[in-house]
């Protein structure tokens, strides 16, 4: 998991906001009360996804810095996986807070 935010030309910090599981494929679900309790993480934190879907497209672009649109670490994506908490429950994660080697579904299958 990665939990960093792309800003300027070359940046790319951990976010100051922790990422958490949702039971949407929605963004902002700690505002829109679909946030996963208590699943809440910094990059490092290690899932186990079973599928993916499509949800709301997310970025971890800082668009309002100068010189994003080069910046190679920005994505955007509207893939979410499923995922499972240490406590068995499931709920879904963006693509764009997944490490660069786990993103484009890795041979998971659609959820169904």
């Amino acid at each position: 998991m990665q939990n960093k935010v792309a800003i300027g030309p070359s940046t790319l910090t951990e976010d100051s906001t922790p990422v958490y599981l949702s039971t949407k494929t929605v963004s902002r679900c700690r505002i829109r009360h679909c946030m996963l309790a208590r699943t809440s993480m910094a990059t490092g934190a290690k899932l186990v996804a079973t599928c993916w879907t499509r949800g709301e497209t997310l970025t971890n672009a800082d668009m309002t810095s100068t010189g994003i649109n080069r910046n190679p670490d920005a994505v955007s994506s509207d893939r979410w996986y499923l995922a499972k908490w240490k406590d068995g429950r499931t709920g879904y994660i963006c693509e764009v807070y997944i490490a660069p080697a786990y993103r484009g579904g890795v041979g998971l299958n659609h959820c169904r």
